[in-house]
């Protein structure tokens, strides 16, 4: 083995980390409530650890391979831990080495950065959380967040926390090579105040992917942009979003993985050409009218008949809320 290139071990080890990796912009994504144990696992950096310990020649060949260390994460739910016990605490010190020695062995290659947190972020923590942030995130290439927002406490379940005190409030620090972004929390919609400058600065932008995040507030707070890719999952408010030509003009594919239906004033861009659907209900609805630059939708290969009751009791609920919006000052605009 010894007797093999350099370059090509490292191509190996490359096809290796591979394996246990899982593209933060790709679309076929299935968010379900294991996906931050799921991460966790599949992690490449452990697997780049395990290729180097393996012998003098595989270390240095995978410390001399800096893609191999561009897969990030950083996993804050201690499901091994109770939430603030000292063990916890101890997690934030360990994260910070992890960090430390991970940054020069990818050196200037771009990065895929994944952080996944519990609920708000005490406050002695957010000094270790905006340093690793301040440190990775200028590199990133894409970048997939998970945290909840509502408050465990069964007294609190219907209290929504303060968007400034989860871990999406780092996205307001620029990422000028960001490409993909990931924005995952619970299945029920926060009232999302306090976005403004958000995703600032990210003009090369092509891929948002949101679960649990209402679409119209996020494209509000971002402002025009240059995706070229929307992929809404549940809860994510898809009939109340209006006034898509003006925030995404250059939209080409909208992918949708939930079960709601657009609004009947939605005005998709006329480059949208790609459109694929999750339920039968969507694609009755569909018309060629509104989009005018899709031929024909696709449907997910993963839709199944049991959605379709829920799909239509959705399209009801979603037709009164329209008719009430109508009268009311709720715009696409605010």
């Amino acid at each position: 083995m010894k007797s093999m290139a350099p370059e090509l071990l490292s191509q190996i080890f490359l096809f290796t980390s591979a394996l246990e990796k899982r593209e933060p912009g790709a679309h076929s994504w299935r968010l379900d409530p294991d996906v931050s144990r799921k991460l966790s696992m599949n992690d490449p950096i452990v697997a780049a650890v395990r290729l180097s310990a393996v012998c003098s020649f595989w270390r240095s060949t995978a410390l001399g391979c800096a893609e191999l260390w561009t897969c990030i994460i950083i996993d804050l739910q201690s499901m091994a831990y109770e939430p603030y016990s000292p063990e916890y605490h101890r997690l934030f010190s360990l994260q910070d080495a992890y960090v430390d020695a991970i940054i020069p062995r990818y050196r200037q290659c771009k990065t895929e950065l994944t952080l996944l947190a519990g609920t708000s972020v005490r406050e002695e923590h957010w000094q270790h959380l905006q340093r690793w942030w301040n440190l990775l995130a200028p590199q990133a290439r894409a970048v997939h967040l998970q945290a909840g927002m509502w408050w465990d406490h069964p007294s609190l379940s219907d209290v929504p926390i303060p968007w400034e005190e989860t871990i999406f409030a780092l996205l307001a620090t620029p990422m000028p090579h960001l490409e993909h972004c990931v924005l995952s929390t619970d299945d029920k919609v926060h009232n999302m105040w306090g976005l403004e400058g958000l995703l600032p600065q990210c003009s090369s932008l092509l891929t948002l992917v949101l679960h649990g995040l209402s679409v119209r507030h996020i494209l509000n707070a971002i402002g025009s942009t240059n995706i070229s890719e929307l992929v809404l999952y549940e809860d994510t408010e898809l009939h109340r979003l209006w006034n898509l030509r003006d925030k995404a003009p250059t939209l080409q594919r909208l992918v949708l993985h939930t079960t709601e239906r657009w609004a009947k004033k939605l005005r998709p861009p006329t480059s949208l050409h790609t459109l694929v659907l999750h339920t039968g209900a969507q694609r009755q609805a569909f018309d060629g009218g509104l989009f005018t630059g899709v031929r024909e939708p696709d449907m997910d290969p993963g839709w199944v008949d049991n959605d379709e009751s829920m799909a239509i009791r959705r399209t009801h609920e979603e037709d009164e809320m329209e008719e009430w919006t109508e009268s009311s000052n709720s715009t696409d605009d605010s």
